[in-house]
């Protein structure tokens, strides 16, 4: 047995040796070729379906649509509200929203996304006006004024829209947690700027 292994080695021999190990020419497992080679087939196909003819939505098509139907939903949301007599800006309906942890946690994530370029990661404000404190630019402190420039923006101040990017229910975790800093008064921020809201 010893022999014959001798044999089959010395037919396999590459003619390497290093340190008296012998390079062998070894082949591939059958389960390592059909890995490789259906990794190439898939490869292939997967290219031709999505990239090569036009048969799949590419990744770009796709998110795409998915940005539009999530765009439909929150309008089909809104009418839903409208519908029923109820302003998604309205103080009541805010007002259940700020008294939602869930909802407060969620506008953080949105805020941390989206505002800290202007308001700073503490909300003491940099281009943007403190949120912190308890002046207000527009509006009196009620949280459909805070609803209102959040979700129409302010041209002449430089606040983007953020309605359509966001959409309803974003725009109201944003007023949730904005509402949730108000009032705290951080370290360092910007000087109140607007007027003092009422008590």
């Amino acid at each position: 047995m010893t022999e014959q292994n001798n044999l089959i080695e010395d037919e396999l021999d590459t003619g390497h040796d290093y340190d008296g190990i012998r390079e062998l020419d070894n082949r591939l497992p059958n389960w390592w070729l059909m890995t490789l080679w259906g990794a190439v087939f898939f490869a292939i196909g997967y290219w031709t379906f999505y990239h090569g003819l036009p048969i799949g939505n590419s990744l770009e098509e796709t998110l795409s649509a998915l940005k539009n139907e999530r765009s439909m939903a929150e309008q089909r949301k809104l009418e839903a509200l409208i519908a029923q007599g109820q302003d998604p800006g309205s103080d009541e309906i805010l007002a259940k929203v700020i008294a939602d942890e869930v909802r407060v946690k969620s506008g953080k994530t949105i805020y941390d996304s989206s505002c800290i370029a202007c308001h700073k990661a503490d909300g003491g404000g940099l281009v943007g006006p403190n949120l912190t404190d308890n002046a207000w630019i527009h509006g009196a402190g009620r949280p459909a004024d805070l609803y209102r420039v959040i979700n129409k923006g302010s041209v002449e101040k430089g606040m983007p829209a953020w309605g359509q990017p966001l959409g309803v229910t974003k725009v109201q975790d944003l007023v949730a947690y904005v509402s949730s800093i108000k009032n705290t008064n951080v370290d360092g921020g910007k000087a109140p700027q607007g007027e003092i809201a009422p008590k």
